[in-house]
């Protein structure tokens, strides 16, 4: 509970870094989401294992790269769901030209290998 408690805290953090200029592109703003997501993750993670230690468990560095490992996999499945939704990459501009010529063109895209 303390490690999510000081999560919370950490994330606002994270949440305040995240800034762009008026007019910035679409790749600017993912970037910008993308500093706010890594910087938040490895303060948690910081913060796990100096909680961990400090609470004097017995496993505390097996538990730290526990939850370590969930916020790795977290800001895998981030980056990974980015960059096959956003319109500024090639998969999903790729799906956007196969529409232009019909939902056919989109199904068969969308299904066909990379």
């Amino acid at each position: 509970m303390i490690i999510a408690a000081v999560g919370i805290f950490l994330s606002l953090i994270g949440i305040f870094l995240v800034r762009t200029k008026e007019g910035a592109t679409m790749k600017d703003l993912l970037h910008s989401l993308g500093v706010g997501t890594n910087v938040s993750a490895c303060l948690i993670a910081i913060a796990t294992f100096i909680i961990l230690y400090l609470l004097g468990i017995e496993n505390w560095l097996g538990m730290s790269f526990s939850v370590i490992s969930g916020l790795i996999a977290g800001v895998i499945i981030g980056q990974a769901t980015e960059f096959y939704t956003s319109q500024s990459y090639n998969p999903t501009q790729k799906i956007a030209e196969a529409s232009q010529t019909g939902s056919a063109t989109v199904i068969i895209k969308a299904s066909a290998p990379a």
